[in-house]
């Protein structure tokens, strides 16, 4: 299988240091770019087309559920997987369009799988 490239984007190093770790567990995944808010998300996005991004639903400038809804809203072909802290966020990143929703607390394997779940889901349509 390819390497599958992840934007991971969230506003905290340690959680971005935790996920990155936790990613590249998996050799067919692989971080190559970082954000540490929505806006710079965005950009990067536009930048170097990611697979997936892994989108903290809460940072500064622009969050995560905003920076979905403007990927979403411009036709991005990256799958975005909205991973949160607040189980109420989960409805409005799911409105924003995003692929799939996590709890940061479900595990890394969790998030991983969902990865798969939504490329996999995208080949399939």
């Amino acid at each position: 299988m390819d390497t599958i490239n992840i934007l991971l984007a969230n506003g905290d190093a340690l959680v971005r240091q935790c996920l990155r770790r936790a990613m590249e567990l998996d050799p067919v995944l692989s971080v190559k770019w970082e954000a540490t808010n929505g806006l710079e998300a965005l950009l990067m996005v536009r930048k170097h087309g990611p697979h997936v991004v892994l989108m903290d639903a809460q940072m500064p400038r622009m969050d995560g559920i905003e920076a979905t809804k403007c990927l979403k809203n411009c036709n991005c072909p990256a799958r975005v997987v909205v991973v949160s802290s607040l189980e109420q966020l989960k409805d409005a990143a799911v409105s924003a369009g995003a692929d799939a929703v996590v709890m940061i607390d479900s595990g890394c394997e969790v998030i991983r799988d969902t990865i798969y779940q939504v490329l996999n889901k995208t080949k399939q349509q």
